[in-house]
């Protein structure tokens, strides 16, 4: 997957806006300062049963871009 792809996909699931994290399916928001806490989904949220910590993936998009750069030096 590239770097874009990856951002794509998250960005299909999630919003960040100030420091925020939002569910696109629930609208339940995290903010930053508590990215190592469980991100509270409703208990309706189409999404909660992915498991997923949008932290930890927008990381990840993050370090892809990231890699991508290193290879281009």
């Amino acid at each position: 997957m590239t770097p874009l792809e990856r951002m794509l996909s998250w960005h299909s699931n999630w919003s960040l806006n100030d420091g925020y994290v939002k569910c696109k399916a629930c609208g339940a928001m995290q903010a930053e300062s508590a990215k190592e806490n469980k991100f509270p989904h409703t208990e309706t949220c189409s999404v909660v049963r992915l498991n997923q910590s949008p932290w930890q993936l927008l990381d990840e998009v993050r370090m892809a871009f990231e890699s991508t750069e290193n290879t281009k030096s």
